[in-house]
């Protein structure tokens, strides 16, 4: 049961909003004409969830770009040329590394492919990019991006080359993903070329200061209580809304930690097994608690 509760993704309005605007964004990039395209960037606050709602956008994204070609031994592949097939890979994901260079994004992406890495470095960015264009490669998803460090040797040079990927991306209908906590705190919204494409989907806590807030915070909670009822045999409907003022004092009105909290108190349910989600399985899970600032 703990291991099913961990794995299940809880899908809140946020978030949904979230991959709404990651797919639209995607669809029109597809659509234009060639060139560089709109680069759409997921941000927030360490730990809401932006990783995590990009992991499940693109994994259904892979299954629809996946879905018209043929399977050889249960990978899809396609024939970029006459006689000649590769392997379909729609998404490219690569976690930027402090300080990286454009050799080590370029080399992360080279092994996302399964592809060697012998030959001359400055050549490593024209393989990637023809090995993106072989694959089929829509979207090129780099996570941690807030990383990237412009006071360095070398940072600059990484901001310049992701603009090349997209550039060469949108020759092809491809776009470039960003993901990064706070990213209106970097570089990338100063750079004039980056700004000038970059569309920003800010997670962010939500507050009770207004009847507006609190009504939006409430539907939050009753969106996360379809996957936890599976494993909740005395929940009901709505068992959630009577914890909405506690759940927003352990969460701090973070969505993403929202999701962390109740996960934890899922899990103690079971193992008391109360059955279901009270205020004492809350105040007892082991979670951040945003009033005190330590973990209970």
């Amino acid at each position: 049961m703990t291991a099913w509760v961990a794995a299940t993704y809880v899908e809140l309005p946020t978030a949904r909003y979230g991959s709404d605007f990651l797919t639209r964004t995607v669809q029109f990039n597809e659509a234009g004409l060639p060139g560089a395209k709109t680069i759409p960037a997921i941000s927030g606050p360490n730990g809401a969830g932006k990783s995590t709602l990009c992991h499940q956008w693109a994994a259904n994204y892979y299954r629809e770009q996946v879905a018209p070609f043929r399977r050889d031994g249960g990978v899809h592949r396609w024939e970029p040329t006459p006689g000649l097939t590769a392997d379909v890979a729609p998404v490219v994901w690569v976690n930027l590394q402090a300080n990286a260079q454009v050799a080590e994004v370029d080399v992360q992406i080279l092994q996302f492919l399964g592809l060697g890495l012998s030959g001359v470095v400055r050549e490593l960015s024209t393989r990637a990019v023809k090995a993106m264009i072989r694959h089929r490669v829509r979207v090129l998803l780099i996570d941690d991006v807030h990383l990237l460090n412009l006071t360095r040797n070398g940072g600059r040079d990484v901001l310049d080359h992701l603009k090349h990927l997209n550039t060469e991306l949108g020759e092809h209908g491809g776009s470039l993903v960003l993901v990064g906590a706070n990213l209106h705190t970097t570089s990338l919204v100063t750079d004039t070329q980056i700004a000038a494409r970059l569309r920003v989907y800010q997670l962010k806590p939500i507050n009770l200061d207004s009847r507006e807030e609190r009504e939006r915070w409430s539907a939050v909670v009753r969106a996360a209580e379809p996957g936890l009822t599976p494993v909740l045999p005395a929940a009901r409907t709505g068992f959630l809304d009577q914890h909405a003022q506690l759940l927003h004092d352990l969460s701090g009105g973070d969505p993403g930690h929202l999701i962390t909290v109740l996960k934890e108190a899922a899990i103690n349910a079971i193992i008391t097994r109360y059955g279901t989600i009270t205020d004492e399985i809350l105040e007892a899970s082991t979670v951040h608690d945003w009033r005190t600032g330590i973990r209970a």
